[in-house]
């Protein structure tokens, strides 16, 4: 589905045509979206969507801190799994809860 661009070039790419595609007559606009969805691999009518709300778009990614464990928790998980008889995890959660 991907054009073979990163998702950073297709935001790129997508905020350098939105203002052009906005700006331009319903004629120009086809030529347009034909060379971005060529460029982006993206579906005709999602690219539609992309170029008329880009503003919108682009949420700003967020990277959730890596959990760390006191030696406490990390112990009595421990002591928890090895009484379960070492099972796994999808099976020990319910233990746990």
């Amino acid at each position: 589905m991907e054009g073979g661009l990163s998702l950073q070039t297709r935001r790129e790419l997508l905020q350098h045509m939105a203002p052009q595609y906005r700006k331009a007559p319903s004629a120009k606009k086809s030529v347009l979206l034909d060379a971005f969805t060529q460029a982006t691999g993206y579906h005709r009518k999602y690219a539609i969507w992309l170029l008329n709300h880009s503003a919108e778009v682009q949420p700003t990614t967020l990277h959730p801190r890596p959990r760390h464990y006191g030696s406490e928790v990390q112990h009595a998980l421990f002591m928890a799994w090895n009484a379960a008889n070492r099972i796994c995890a999808k099976r020990l959660i319910p233990f746990l809860q």
